[in-house]
């Protein structure tokens, strides 16, 4: 199949071909992150997958492990200074994040829901949990923690969320590796909820950044008999993503931030949803 040549857009992927693939960019660790995959999620429109990226960025995970496929965040990582080093950080305004996590919540209660949880030493942490799985605990994907930092800071919603979908659809479940697919611009339309022209925008920015590879090729239209041929888009993600999302997967070395209280879990309660 014949591809377009790629261009190189983002900082993380230049890293990559100028310096190597490590286990550690800029100095921060990096780290498999969870993001939501499932169509119910993906299709709500409400849910902005670069706040949402964000907040999954900042999230931490239970040390027990009681709930695998949660995820939480210190309510006052999200209040006054915390909050503006917070958008600085991901490119995002302080009205824009509030909003944005607001509509999440209402949008996706069983996503994004705030608790009040005692921890050994006394005190009452208020978090915000993240359930990225659905009900089944399947349907998410794993991002690289340096990858997910570049989309959110530099993409809409609709790229972030373009990104995951391909992640998702592209990953062999037998060999976990990623392999190369057609997929209909009408189907990845139909799951952003936009036409075709726009869906193919979305291709372009992350074909150009580098995070996909899109291979284009002519063959003949078998939905009639005229014997015309039409271009078809084959998808295949970034080897340099993907070989890293492999490593990163088959390590023993696990960089993923735990909370450090000892929360108590068992004893959550949901609270009034006055906060962000």
């Amino acid at each position: 199949m014949n591809g377009r040549t790629r261009v190189y857009a983002s900082p993380f992927l230049l890293h990559i071909i100028t310096g190597g693939m490590t286990m550690n960019t800029n100095q921060e660790k990096v780290w498999l992150v969870p993001m939501p995959s499932s169509e119910q999620v993906i299709k709500e429109k409400q849910v902005d997958y670069s706040v949402l990226g964000a907040l999954m960025l900042e999230s931490k995970r239970d040390g027990k492990l009681q709930d695998p496929f949660t995820r939480y965040i210190y309510l006052n990582r999200l209040v006054g200074d915390n909050l503006k080093e917070f958008c600085d950080s991901y490119n995002l305004t302080e009205t824009k994040a509030k909003a944005k996590i607001r509509e999440l919540k209402k949008a996706a209660p069983k996503l994004l829901r705030v608790f009040k949880v005692p921890s050994k030493s006394g005190r009452q942490e208020v978090v915000y949990k993240i359930h990225y799985a659905d009900i089944k605990n399947v349907y998410f994907v794993r991002v690289p923690s340096n990858v997910l930092k570049d989309l959110v800071t530099s993409y809409k919603s609709n790229v972030v969320k373009l990104f995951c979908i391909l992640l998702y659809l592209l990953r062999d479940s037998k060999s976990g590796r990623y392999v190369t697919r057609f997929i209909p611009l009408s189907h990845l339309g139909q799951l952003l909820q936009c036409n075709k022209d726009t869906a193919g925008r979305y291709v372009k920015a992350l074909e150009k950044a580098g995070f996909i590879c899109v291979f284009r090729k002519w063959e003949v239209d078998t939905s009639n008999d005229n014997g015309n041929t039409i271009s078809k888009n084959y998808y295949s993600i970034s080897p340099e993503i993907a070989d890293l999302i492999w490593t990163l997967s088959n390590t023993r070395t696990n960089n993923e931030p735990v909370i450090s209280d000892e929360l108590m879990f068992s004893e959550e309660h949901s609270v009034a949803a006055k906060y962000i």
